[in-house]
């Protein structure tokens, strides 16, 4: 993953809905469709929301959660990884602005 100062969002155009107990969620960068579970779906959720660093967005979901901030942080560098190379998120440089996208 990316330093602490790497900010990401979700890519213009992803759409995601849920079916069942997962999220199909589709990338216009991939023109891919792919399943994702409720974490990376929150994340996308979250992204899309306000830009902003991977572990930050972890502190975040942690808190809406209720669960331990150590826990959740130690699976966001393999869930943005994935989130990227699938064409869902992308980074922005360090100095972008954090307005809504």
């Amino acid at each position: 993953m990316a330093d602490a100062t790497t900010i990401y969002r979700v890519r213009p155009g992803v759409l995601a809905e849920p079916i069942g107990e997962v999220w199909a969620v589709y990338s216009p960068a991939s023109g891919e469709t792919r399943l994702l579970n409720d974490e990376a779906a929150a994340y996308l959720e979250l992204l899309a929301e306000m830009p902003r660093p991977a572990l930050e967005a972890a502190t975040a979901l942690a808190a809406e959660i209720e669960v331990d901030a150590a826990e959740v942080r130690a699976h966001v560098a393999d869930t943005f990884h994935l989130l990227e190379m699938a064409g869902l998120i992308e980074q922005l440089p360090a100095d972008a602005p954090r307005a809504r996208t």
